[in-house]
Order: structure tokens, then C-alpha cells, then sequence
């Protein structure tokens, strides 16, 4: 990996921790949906 590649990935880690609260539950709770539907989609 590049430096550039890294500090862009802190960048964007940064951001995150950033992030309003808010935004960051809807955030966590459409990532719980969509990995209990791949669960439930996965046989």
C-alpha cells in the first residue's frame, strides 16, 4: 500500500470518528439489517 493510499484511509477513519452520532446509529443500524439479511439469504 501506498502513503497516499494509507493516509487516505485515515482520512476517511478520521471522518468516521467524526461522524454525528446520529448519522452513526443509522449508520450501525442499516449495516445490522443488511448483515442479518445476507444471514437470512444465505442458506
Amino acid at each position: 500500500m501506498t502513503y497516499e493510499g494509507f493516509h487516505t484511509v485515515t482520512r476517511k477513519i478520521t471522518k468516521l470518528c467524526y461522524i454525528k452520532p446520529v448519522e452513526f446509529k443509522a449508520l450501525d443500524c442499516r449495516l445490522k439489517t443488511t448483515s442479518a439479511f445476507l444471514l437470512i439469504g444465505d442458506p
